[in-house]
């Protein structure tokens, strides 16, 4: 459990499914030492070697950043920022998993949230490649890194004991300084077990609190999922099509035929029913009519022609009289326009 205080924020954390076999207990043991020191600083200097040298974490945080909005995080992590647990920005939450390269994350009110479109849906719970790849998950992982946190409390010499406790059951000892609060065991190996921070870490984290639990490195994938939607790689998203020329067919009295040039910019899927719709005008600007025609899937960058007749009174009075005409094109993309 977190310090009163703190527990409430803390229930904003998701817990994903399969993360750790055990999601409690005690923290990565080190190689046993020698007896007891009572120095606090020599008591930090080693609890940050061990988090250095852990294979992995699994980190519990709370934090605010400089905007005011709040985060947390449930994450076991490793080192060259591999890590997978869940993550709350806000009101939106999420799992993701990163493998030092490549991180992707997948949450469906994360879309329908921020994007009232079909293609929000068509998301919804696919894993994703985000296109900033989600700056405040990335510092977040940089702060709970094993190197971050060993360094975190590893130049603490001004701390000071001041009780004796547990954490998730596991004996502990406080201790208080300018920074905030750690508490470490109270026998070697010497480990950190939780810390809350009174001044800002990292990039712009405030009111930093975390928890350590005890985490299996054999119980822990961080290989990404194939099948990635990736913003960078339209492909992997549905068609969107857009119109690169427009022509004429055969015009007299009966109708005019107008034909467009289509091209697919993104993937294969079809989401809704795309259409093309031509609009036909005289050169003073007078509405001779308008038509549409559906668009067929298609492949990436291929490019189809779609037409239809323009038909009614006003095409019909015109081409009595006759006179020079132009046309334009709208395209309507059901998967990214607004619902």
């Amino acid at each position: 459990m977190f310090p009163a205080g703190i527990v409430r924020r803390l229930g904003l954390i998701l817990v994903v499914p399969g993360l750790l076999a055990s999601a409690c207990g005690e923290p990565v043991v080190l190689p046993n030492l020698a007896a007891s020191v009572s120095d606090p600083a020599q008591i930090a200097h080693e609890a940050a070697d061990g988090l250095r040298a852990a294979e992995v974490l699994h980190v519990q945080a709370i934090y605010d950043d400089t905007t005011g909005q709040h985060f947390a995080i449930d994450a076991v992590e490793a080192h060259a920022r591999q890590a997978r647990g869940a993550f709350r920005a806000g009101a939106a939450s999420y799992e993701f998993v990163s493998n030092g390269d490549q991180l992707a994350y997948r949450g469906k009110d994360v879309w329908v949230m921020n994007q009232k479109t079909a293609l929000a849906r068509y998301i919804g719970d696919r894993w994703v490649v985000p296109k900033a790849n989600r700056a405040d998950l990335v510092r977040t992982l940089d702060a709970i890194a094993p190197e971050a946190l060993g360094s975190l409390i590893g130049s603490r010499n001004s701390l000071r004991r001041i009780s004796d406790t547990t954490v998730n059951d596991v004996p502990a000892a406080k201790f208080n300084d300018e920074h905030g609060s750690v508490w470490i065991t109270i026998k070697r190996p010497y480990r950190l077990l939780r810390a809350v921070m009174a001044r800002p870490v990292g990039d712009g984290l405030q009111s930093f609190a975390f928890d350590l639990l005890a985490a299996d490195p054999g119980q822990v994938d961080f290989t990404v999922p194939g099948g990635l939607v990736n913003f960078d790689d339209p492909r992997t998203l549905p068609a969107r099509f857009q119109a690169e020329t427009v022509s004429f067919g055969t015009c007299d009295q009966a109708g005019c035929q107008v034909r467009a040039a289509v091209r697919n910019k993104a993937g294969k899927a079809v989401i809704g029913q795309p259409m093309a719709t031509m609009d036909v005008q005289a050169m003073d600007g007078r509405k001779l009519g308008t038509c549409s025609a559906p668009i067929a899937a298609s492949d990436y960058d291929q490019v189809q022609t779609v037409a239809c007749v323009v038909r009614g009174p006003a095409w019909e009075a015109f081409a009595r009289v006759g006179g020079k005409y132009s046309s334009q094109v709208r395209i309507s993309n059901p998967a990214y326009d607004p619902a």
